[in-house]
Parts: structure tokens; C-alpha cells; sequence
């Protein structure tokens, strides 16, 4: 199936403490290594933040996550890039259903 407007690119999934400043810690760390965030979300529960981030250099951001103790995985995404108009998700999440593609994560 192809998907106007998509691209695969590497997610990384960082596992931190849920206090406040973590983010900012971890923003600066890849800062200072010249690493650009590209786009990020977080997750909180049971005291354990989860923050899943794509960076323009996703393996010197592992790297430089992992020097400073920082427990990261990596994933394979695909990013698709939708119309702003109603109805455009509900289009593309039936093609990817009809391909038998699961969704575990927008």
C-alpha cells in the first residue's frame, strides 16, 4: 500500500522519572549534542514517564540518552502527514484496517 505524504522514520521510547523538570533534562541533553526533536509526546503512569520522541539523528540520540542513564528502545514508525479536513483520519485508518495494518500508537 502506498501512502502519499508518509515516511518511515526511528522512534525512540525513553522510560524517565514522572517529577517535574525530567523533560527539560532530556531536551538539553540532546540540545547539547546538536540533536533536533523533531516531535515528541509523553505518557505518565505509576510514577514512570514514557516519552516517545523522533529526532533528526535518532541513533546519536539514543546514544547520548543512554550515556546519561536514560533506558531507550527504538522502533520503526511510520509518520503520515493527513489534510486538515474532516473525515481524513477516518479515511486513512480504514485503508490501513483494510490492509490488516494495527495501529498501536497516534
Amino acid at each position: 500500500m502506498r501512502l502519499p505524504g508518509s515516511t518511515l522514520v526511528i522512534q525512540l521510547d525513553v522510560d524517565v522519572p514522572d517529577k517535574p523538570g525530567e523533560l527539560a533534562k532530556l531536551a538539553a541533553i540532546l540540545g547539547e549534542a546538536g540533536i533536533n526533536i523533531d516531535a515528541i509526546s509523553a505518557e505518565s503512569t505509576g510514577g514512570r514517564s514514557y516519552m516517545s520522541l523522533v529526532a533528526n539523528q535518532p541513533m546519536q540520540a539514543r546514544e547520548a540518552l543512554t550515556k546519561r542513564g536514560y533506558a531507550c528502545s527504538s522502533r520503526t514508525v511510520l509518520v503520515v502527514r493527513l489534510d486538515d479536513r474532516p473525515g481524513a483520519l477516518a479515511s486513512l485508518a480504514r485503508r490501513l484496517g483494510d490492509a490488516g495494518v494495527d495501529i498501536v500508537s497516534l
